[in-house]
């Protein structure tokens, strides 16, 4: 008897206990707050049906709501055979902080609206044939939803677009791994809905693809931008364009195509004052057959023949410049016994007809050709050691006339004597 006392006590205060914590549910959690995801509606797309512009979600979310929002997006893209699979968040009344992530294969560029009787309508950026299924699904979280909100969603098509895009975040912590084919084709890329972007390591191949440009990547961040185009036309530029310049053209860089590699630090063109456009010269040109000009030397470094690699226009200045023996050698054969030294009479005769030194270029060649330093060098050299030669001659040839002279002095002393006696 006691016993079963014992049990109906227990189980009594096991139900109390359960009333308690319901009781205690009900009043943390208000009527008609839908905290947890809840399906709203499915909608597919036949394939017979042409999407022009996108899809528009109309929901029933009144803007004012003073919720939390959050709307899911779930299902099947069989046009690009992709997985749809993306949520979308708002704060309070308004569209504060919207932002949107992806786990599947398609990602479509997304906006918010208001309709005109003051409802949410959720804007997906799309431009096929397609069939398509979507299951959607909506939480209010941290506010007190009325039940209607849930009723009479729609879906309909071709409707325009926006001017309050949803930026896609997607964080992936630790290491991520992808197996076979990485792709940055989607809508939300090629229109750059992809808000900040950092890559630590690419390992492998990484293919960029763009349906309209042919590989183009673009880069749009503030008011400035970068390109990086590689057409289907024999020409790859990259761009880095801001507020001062008007068009691509004009803020380009960095131009390739089939005859080499152009450098540019203030666009393709100019505008004069009378408003002409003229070419701007580049400042670096690394030509196809590796010439390479620094400066405004286009017409130098443009002769496919020339035998020089580098072009500088205005000078260079440097710490140390170290030139390799001439063509001709080093010119210490002239210290050879065979070496025949010119008279200084055949040199006075060159002199006098060529108005410069044998071996030397003319003032008329270095106006012309410019002279080449390496054999300048070995020239002067030369010159120099010819030069040594003719001094060591005369310094022998005056040492033997002071021998002379000395003896003939003493000669003459000698006979100076004689006469005396």
């Amino acid at each position: 008897m006691f016993i079963k006392k014992s049990l109906f006590n227990y189980l009594t205060m096991k139900i109390f206990e359960k009333i308690r914590v319901g009781i205690l549910i009900m009043i943390l959690v208000p009527i008609g707050s839908f905290s947890q995801m809840q399906h709203v509606i499915n909608w597919s797309c036949p394939n017979t049906m042409v999407i022009e512009g996108g899809l528009a979600i109309n929901t029933s979310i009144p803007i004012s709501a003073n919720i939390n929002n959050l709307v899911s997006i779930n299902g099947y893209n069989f046009d690009e055979a992709s997985t749809i699979a993306f949520s979308i968040a708002w704060q309070g009344e308004g569209f504060k902080n919207p932002t949107a992530s992806s786990s599947g294969g398609y990602a479509p560029p997304v906006s918010l609206g208001v309709s005109q009787d003051g409802t949410v309508i959720i804007y997906l950026r799309t431009g096929f044939v397609a069939d398509i299924n979507l299951q959607i699904s909506f939480a209010a979280l941290g506010g007190t939803m009325d039940g209607d909100w849930l009723r009479n969603w729609t879906v309909s098509v071709g409707e325009g677009w926006n001017d309050t895009p949803v930026i896609y975040a997607n964080n992936f912590n630790g290491d991520t791994k992808v197996q076979g084919l990485l792709t940055a084709n989607s809508a939300a890329i090629t229109d750059a809905y992809i808000g900040n972007m950092t890559v630590a390591k690419v390992k492998g191949v990484l293919p960029v693809e763009d349906p309209v440009n042919d590989g183009a990547v673009t880069l749009v961040p503030g008011d400035g931008g970068i390109n990086i185009i590689s057409g289907n036309d024999n020409h790859s530029y990259i761009d880095f364009r801001g507020l001062a310049h008007l068009s691509s053209v004009q803020g380009r860089i960095l131009h390739s195509d089939n005859l080499g590699f152009r450098i540019f630090t203030n666009g393709l063109t100019k505008t004069l004052s009378n408003n002409t456009v003229v070419p701007n010269p580049p400042a670096m040109v690394i030509n196809n057959n590796g010439v390479v000009g620094i400066g405004n030397t286009t017409d130098l470094a443009s002769t496919s023949t020339t035998p020089y690699k580098l072009f500088v226009e205005g000078g260079i200045r440097t710490r140390k410049l170290k030139v390799d023996a001439a063509a001709t050698g080093w010119p210490d054969y002239v210290f050879e016994p065979t070496y025949g030294l010119r008279s200084l009479a055949s040199l006075e005769a060159f002199i006098k007809a060529n108005k410069h030194l044998p071996d030397v270029p003319s003032a008329d060649d270095v106006n012309k050709d410019g002279v080449d330093v390496g054999d300048v060098q070995a020239a002067l050299l030369k010159k120099v050691e010819e030069l040594t030669l003719y001094v060591i001659e005369q310094d022998k040839k005056q040492e033997l006339l002071t021998k002379q002279i000395q003896e003939q002095q003493q000669l003459l002393l000698q006979l100076k004597e004689k006469i005396k006696l």
